[in-house]
Formats: C-alpha cells, sequence, structure tokens
C-alpha cells in the first residue's frame, strides 16, 4: 500500500513538473509577445552576443573565464575603484599627497578594461558586436582613448567610465532598459504636455504680458514662468505679484494649469515607467538569469519541497487508516452472534 502511494506521488511530481514547465514556456511566448518587436530584437541580440555551445581550445578557456562570476565581480571592484580615485583627485589636499597614486591606479584600471574587452573580442568575435551593453562599454572606454588639446576635457572624460557600473550591476541595467522602453510613451505624453503648455502659455502672455513683462512679456518667458509653476519653484511669489497687480481672478488660471501639467501628467509618467520597469525586470530575467539564481529558489527545488510534503501526507494518511482499520476489528469482534453488540442497553432489550 506504501509502495502504491510512493508511486502516485512520483507521478503526481511528474505531472507537475511538467505543467511547471510548459507554464513557464507559455509565460515567456506571452511575455515577449507583450514586450512589442523591440523587446523580440533584443533577445535575439542576447542570445546571438554569445555563442549557441561553448568554443573549444583557447577559445573556449578564454569564454569560461570571462563567463566566470568572479570575472564579474573583478571588473565591478575595478570600476569601484576607478571611481573611488577619480573622486579623489579632486580633492586638492588628498591630490597633493596621493596624486601619483590615484593617477596609477586610474591607468592600470583603463589597460584592465581593454583587457577585458579584448578577451570578450576574442571569445564572442564578431558576436560582440551584436550586444548592445559590449557597444556601450566599447565607447566608455574607447573616450579615454580620443586626443584632445585640452587636458582638464579628457580627464573630465574619464569619469564616464563610471558609467560601466550600469551594464555591471543587475539593478541599474534594468532601470536604463525601463528607461529606454518607456520612451515611446513618453514622447505621447511630452507631446500632450507642450500641447497644454502652448495653450496656457498664449493665454497667459495675453492676459498677464502687461501687468508683469518679466514674467509674461513673450512666448519664451511664459514658457519659463510656467515651467517654474508647474515644478512648484516659486508659485506664490508669481500668484501674489499678479493679484497685487489688479488680477484677482489669476489663482483659478494657474491652479488649473498646475493641476494638470503638474499632477496629471507628472502622474502619467509615473505610470509609464512603473509598467516600463516591469516589463524591463522581466526582460532582464529572460535574457541575464545568471544574475538571479542566487536571489531566486529553483523551481526544481520547490517541486522537490511540495513532493515531500505531499509524501509526508500520505504516510499520515496511511496511519490513520490502518488505526481506523484496527478499531473496526476490534468492534466487530465485540459483536454478538445474532448481529447485535453484548451492550447493557442490548441485553436489557432481548429480555
Amino acid at each position: 500500500m506504501v509502495a502504491l502511494h510512493q508511486i502516485s506521488a512520483q507521478a503526481a511530481l511528474k505531472k507537475t513538473r511538467d505543467q511547471q514547465a510548459e507554464r513557464d514556456s507559455n509565460n515567456r511566448k506571452q511575455q515577449q509577445a507583450s514586450f512589442g518587436e523591440a523587446s523580440k530584437q533584443a533577445l535575439g541580440a542576447a542570445d546571438q552576443a554569445k555563442p549557441s555551445e561553448v568554443p573549444k581550445g583557447l577559445r573556449g578557456l578564454i569564454y569560461r573565464f570571462i563567463e566566470h562570476p568572479w570575472f564579474s565581480w573583478f571588473i565591478l571592484g575595478v570600476i569601484l575603484l576607478n571611481a573611488a580615485a577619480l573622486g579623489l583627485e579632486t580633492i586638492p589636499r588628498v591630490n597633493a599627497q596621493l596624486g601619483t597614486t590615484l593617477r596609477f591606479i586610474d591607468h592600470w584600471a583603463l589597460w584592465i578594461f581593454v583587457g577585458e574587452l579584448t578577451l570578450k573580442l576574442l571569445a564572442y568575435r564578431l558576436r560582440f558586436f551584436t550586444n548592445g551593453w559590449n557597444l556601450f562599454d566599447l565607447a566608455i572606454v574607447g573616450l579615454a582613448f580620443v586626443p584632445s588639446s585640452s587636458t582638464s576635457i579628457l580627464r573630465a572624460l574619464r569619469v564616464l567610465r563610471v558609467l560601466r557600473l550600469i551594464s555591471a550591476v543587475p539593478s541599474l541595467r534594468v532601470v536604463v532598459q525601463a528607461l529606454v522602453s518607456a520612451v515611446p510613451s513618453m514622447t505621447t505624453v511630452i507631446g500632450l504636455l507642450m500641447l497644454f503648455f502652448y495653450v496656457f502659455g498664449v493665454m497667459a502672455t495675453r492676459l498677464y504680458g502687461e501687468a508683469m513683462p518679466d514674467k509674461f512679456g513673450s512666448l519664451g518667458q511664459t514658457f519659463l514662468t510656467l515651467f517654474q509653476l508647474m515644478i512648484m519653484d516659486g508659485w506664490a511669489d508669481v500668484i501674489r505679484g499678479l493679484m497685487a497687480l489688479g488680477h484677482p481672478a489669476s489663482p483659478i488660471f494657474f491652479i488649473v494649469f498646475v493641476v494638470i501639467s503638474g499632477f496629471a501628467v507628472l502622474n502619467l509618467f509615473i505610470g509609464i515607467l512603473v509598467n516600463a520597469m516591469d516589463r524591463a525586470e522581466s526582460l532582464d530575467h529572460m535574457l541575464h538569469p545568471e544574475d538571479y539564481r542566487s536571489d531566486e529558489e529553483e523551481p526544481a527545488v520547490k517541486l522537490d519541497r511540495l513532493a515531500l510534503q505531499i509524501a509526508e501526507m500520505q504516510a499520515t494518511l496511511e496511519a490513520l487508516s490502518q488505526q481506523q482499520a484496527t478499531l473496526l476489528a476490534s468492534g466487530s469482534d465485540q459483536a454478538s452472534p445474532n448481529g447485535q453488540t453484548s451492550t447493557p442497553g442490548g441485553d436489557l432489550a432481548q429480555s
């Protein structure tokens, strides 16, 4: 009986795993369909960036080396060290004492980045250029070798290497992907905002241009004032000034503008960004699953734990059924030959 329950538990576990795999496949297809063509192209680019199988020989050794988690952590540490060195160089006292050491760190960090990109080129070859993040890293590091007549400009460009944290840290990568994917929707909202700005700008110039020419004298000045009001910067001074100049109804005009531009449109931006963040996080999970394996439990582990709980419940039910059968057997032994139990109530009934 116990063996039968174990076989049924294994069959249920296999069925559950098959259903989970089917659900994961369907979810992946639905997510790819919802992301649109841009996300599909990103998925295709990410798949093409790495070889379909691990190369052999020296190229395979380099590929396994740069794909090892410790290599990524080492590059991340070099980026942080380089960022700290560039920041300390801006402090005169520290630069006077440790300037040589800081420039040495910056110099070797640059060559470490060059070595990293060289190894990736050797491992990925032409597939290297199909990944947008690789091109981003190549552009950031390449700016350090741009010739410039001004030393200050060249030194200022070095700080751009800190932006490599975007491609090294998964959470930053998700934020950038969300911003990029939200650009089309944000363009529509920006167009709506510009339409409101134009309507209210023409009206404000006509109504308050003579009373306050420094704020509403021209359409350009009015746009600047309306932007200042939208971000709640000095709005009270503008309204009080207009009221003092004989425009008591001006608060109604600007309150309507602030409610539409500052609250309604701003909430649209927030909604678009939140939606883009959710999609970008799902997309990044598919593009870089290795960055999230330590944070999430494997589905197989969850299924094994569930199967163990099911087996324990079945063992408990088996023990309870055996106890019930024992109680029923003991109760039948106490029954009388004519089918009536030998209880005091029964004796009285027969007499």
